[in-house]
């Protein structure tokens, strides 16, 4: 009978011990976790510091500073977003989508019901176009970003897009009635706005930048350029617009406020359930040491993603598609939630940089045509004298492609996918079945002669 009683008290020992044991692993494991995690954290934010990346709004304050009101476009284009009105924007709404909406040169020139409209609209709209011609003359701008703990008050980027539409139209009208010179001022105009928006702290507003630029970097632009009534001087200050603009576009300011929003409201939430959880402090231990990881993987992220914009963009492409698929196979949920998304922006942003270039170096081959009677041979020769250096197209490090056509000429890149697909999908006819199965994406500018 010994032994049978020997055997249920081993077994007794065993059923308590086991689960004391696995108490045990688990109270080692999070006592671990919360030494490991906020080390992380802290290890990734000396990092941050190193890297001269800012992780709070005082610290971005003082890396990027302030401009003084007398100084600051911003103040004039404020103005002309006030001036837009519903009523306005939803009238260049209905020009912009009407049936009668022009999509290139071979669609002028246009009824003139429909010019009516535009210039009726115009008419009364020649104080924002003042204001944004006064703000142009701003070198620097700096709009007061509203942030507390919840909320992103940016009600200035939608007008500025109608703004943006506005000079669209202007342009347009001018390069209907031949005022070649004016239309070209208001692609200027356009350019200074986009670039109000290019240094602010959110990449949200970079998007309306480079959403902006392509508003007015489009086929009126070519029009007015090919025109003979565009002057010299003009020629020569939208080249120069173009490529000091290409050369200072930068995301880094973007994605620094970004990151400091991030980390804002990190701290806010880890704040918030260390001192209002009902749970156990086990819960809260486990909860928060997550979220200090993953935070510490975020600031990572973007140190990571702010090294790459000294990269050339020709290899942009592998290192994300690299980073991308590691960051799939990871448990850092917020990571996860933003990389995709800073893959595309990245692209666009260097987008934006070709087109601009594309459109420069267009301009400088029209003065050489406009001197010499002659579309250039190589854009090498446009050099000294037409531009001082001669770009690589960002996406493949090689030169642009450059090719005369029988009405003019154009310049492109190869775009994200890196192949030259021959300026489609914007720069030559392309059909609606191509666009929808092809991976076209070259970018540039197509410069037509009358």
């Amino acid at each position: 009978m010994e032994r049978p009683a020997r055997g249920r008290h081993r077994l007794h020992m065993v059923l308590l011990i086991v689960p004391l044991a696995l108490v045990l692993l688990a109270m080692t494991a999070l006592i671990i976790w919360s030494v490991y995690t906020p080390t992380r954290l802290q290890r990734a934010i000396a990092e941050a510091a190193e890297a001269g990346v800012p992780l709070t709004h005082e610290a971005f304050r003082a890396k990027w500073g302030e401009i003084p009101d007398t100084e600051n476009a911003a103040s004039w284009y404020l103005k002309a977003f006030d001036l837009m009105h519903a009523p306005d924007t939803d009238e260049i709404s209905n020009i912009m989508d009407d049936e009668a909406w022009p999509h290139g040169q071979e669609d002028l020139p246009l009824a003139q019901d429909y010019m009516d409209r535009i210039m009726t609209l115009l008419d009364d709209k020649t104080d924002v176009l003042d204001i944004l011609r006064t703000a142009r003359d701003f070198e620097k701008a700096c709009y007061n970003v509203a942030i507390d703990e919840s909320e992103l008050l940016l009600p200035h980027l939608s007008q500025a897009r109608w703004c943006g539409r506005l000079l669209l139209l202007a342009m347009l009208a001018a390069v209907h009635e031949g005022r070649a010179d004016e239309a070209v001022g208001y692609a200027l105009d356009g350019l200074a706005l986009s670039r109000s928006l290019s240094g602010e702290p959110l990449i949200v507003q970079s998007l309306v930048a480079i959403a902006t630029l392509h508003t007015v970097v489009e086929w009126p632009l070519s029009a007015a350029l090919g025109s003979p009534e565009a002057g010299e001087s003009k020629l020569a200050a939208i080249q120069h617009a173009l490529f000091e603009y290409s050369r200072d576009f930068s995301l880094r300011a973007a994605i620094e406020g970004e990151l400091v929003q991030q980390f804002t409201q990190y701290d806010t939430l880890v704040t918030g359930i260390l001192e209002e959880s009902s749970g156990t402090g086990w819960a809260r231990l486990l909860g928060t040491g997550y979220i200090r990881a993953d935070m510490a993987r975020v600031i990572e992220h973007y140190i990571e993603f702010l090294s790459d914009l000294e990269r050339p963009a020709s290899e942009i492409n592998a290192i994300w598609e690299k980073r991308l698929a590691a960051i799939e196979e990871s448990y850092w949920l917020m990571v996860k939630m933003i990389a995709p998304s800073h893959s595309r922006i990245q692209a666009q942003g260097e987008n934006a940089r070709a087109r601009m270039q594309a459109a420069a170096l267009s301009v400088a081959a029209l003065r050489f045509y406009r001197r010499e009677g002659r579309w250039p041979d190589d854009l090498d020769v446009l050099t000294p004298d037409y531009i001082m250096e001669m770009p690589s197209d960002p996406f493949s490090g090689r030169p642009f492609i450059y090719r005369i056509l029988d009405d003019g000429i154009i310049i492109y890149s190869v775009g994200t996918n890196g192949i030259d697909d021959g300026g489609r999908p914007h720069l030559m006819a392309t059909s609606e079945q191509e666009r929808r199965d092809c991976d076209y994406d070259d970018v540039g500018f197509r410069l037509r002669l009358p």
